[in-house]
């Protein structure tokens, strides 16, 4: 099966990968995307944009099997669950803030 991008999809990943203030893992996802529409293979992508084949073949995949509903960044923002979670809570860290920054008494 061929792999092609609709045009506003690859209208938006070209400026997600192209733009400097987009994260780096993102950037990464959108040039997976738009390598694989210009007809490259998941080993030559990977090469290209320093990612094992898995992670460019995981990220083809989860592109061709969205939902229509689904917005480009959407799709290639991770979820969340993953990663360490906080140990220290919102309202902690406005506390602790406030007391940083408040003058010490004589």
């Amino acid at each position: 099966m061929k792999f092609t991008l609709d045009d506003n999809h690859r209208a938006e990943l070209e400026k997600l990968a192209n733009s400097g203030m987009t994260p780096v893992l993102i950037a990464q996802r959108a040039k997976i995307l738009l390598l694989k529409d210009a007809g490259k293979s998941a080993t030559v992508i990977a090469n290209e944009v320093g990612v094992s084949r898995h992670t460019a073949e995981l990220w083809i995949k989860k592109y061709r099997t969205r939902s229509e509903v689904d917005s480009i960044e959407n799709l290639l923002n991770v979820g969340k669950g993953r990663g360490r979670k906080e140990e220290i809570t919102g309202e902690a860290k406005t506390w602790l803030i406030s007391v940083a920054c408040t003058q010490p008494k004589d």
